[in-house]
């Protein structure tokens, strides 16, 4: 596919270059076969290519925005869901998922001066996550009134 050599229009156009000065045969699977890019015809053809590349992906690009902004707008979670959350059926809010359980346990041994480290020991994740659950209990009420 042309489009992973790169999309961006002035890298593309920087390796088609390097590629036609030192003499780099590009096969390419979409064609079936060699790029001439020794040819003038076809090293223009592969610019055009590079250019429409570099527009197909600056529109994809803003499209996404405007998803993850119109997802912000509604209320609904963006990310990757935090450890002991999941996305609804819908792929819109988050729910308590099955390790939802680790999380209370986490928050238990918390509350009784336990530290990261030996928490980790006790709960199947690293202390790291202890940590980073730990600073986001707030979020974590949301989803379990009783924490």
């Amino acid at each position: 596919d042309r489009a992973r050599l790169s999309r961006d229009f002035d890298d593309r156009l920087s390796l088609l270059t390097e590629f036609r000065e030192s003499g780099v045969e590009w096969h390419v699977t979409e064609v079936g076969d060699r790029l001439y890019l020794e040819d003038v015809q076809n090293a223009m053809l592969e610019c055009v290519h590079a250019g429409m590349d570099h527009i197909k992906k600056k529109i994809e690009i803003e499209r996404s925005k405007q998803a993850v902004q119109e997802r912000l707008d509604n209320g609904y979670y963006q990310g990757k869901p935090p450890y002991g959350l999941e996305f609804d059926d819908e792929g819109q809010y988050l729910v308590p998922a099955d390790e939802f359980e680790h999380v209370r346990t986490i928050f238990d041994l918390r509350d009784d001066g336990m530290s990261y480290n030996k928490i980790a020991d006790r709960v199947p994740v690293t202390s790291s996550t202890v940590s980073n659950i730990c600073d986001r209990r707030e979020m974590y009420v949301e989803y379990a009134a009783e924490l």
